[in-house]
């Protein structure tokens, strides 16, 4: 909805419920937990860009619909999408509990408090300039991606 809109929809996610006090090591487990979701984004996007390319190797009579990598596309950029908004520091999003995690200190946890505010300061986010930014770095992976395996 928030691509065909053009507007964002904030506060579709629901947080994972993490007990921080059964990690052998909370600072760095809590990091590994936090990553987890966004480099999973990660990897679906690479394999859903490997099969794209390797569909596009086998279509050389143009008998695969476009809308099969029109779907494709679309889901190398979401997941590519996805795994750079969640590591960005603002919380309650993941990257703000690894840079908690990285750099544990009382300015960090004030920090990391502010998830009570999250969504305002994303709002604010995406309709800042500094959105444009964020757009070209999501097209800077795809260009990556496309550099990688050679298409276009």
């Amino acid at each position: 909805m928030a691509f065909a809109s053009g507007f964002a929809i904030i506060g579709w996610a629901k947080p994972v419920p993490v007990d921080r006090r059964k990690f052998k090591n909370p600072l760095m487990d809590d990091a590994k937990v936090s990553a987890a979701g966004p480099f999973s984004n990660l990897i679906l996007s690479f394999i859903f860009f490997l099969a794209m390319a390797l569909l596009l190797g086998f279509n050389a009579g143009g008998t695969i619909p476009p809308m099969v990598f029109n779907v494709l596309w679309f889901a190398v950029y979401l997941n590519l999408f996805l795994f750079a908004f969640n590591l960005l520091p603002i919380p309650p999003l993941d990257g703000s509990h690894i840079l908690f995690d990285f750099f544990p200190n009382k300015y960090t946890a004030k920090y990391l408090n502010l998830g009570l505010y999250g969504s305002f300061i994303l709002i604010l986010f995406i309709y800042s300039p500094l959105w444009s930014y964020f757009s070209k770095f999501i097209n800077l992976l795809m260009r990556f991606y496309i550099n990688l395996f050679g298409i276009g």
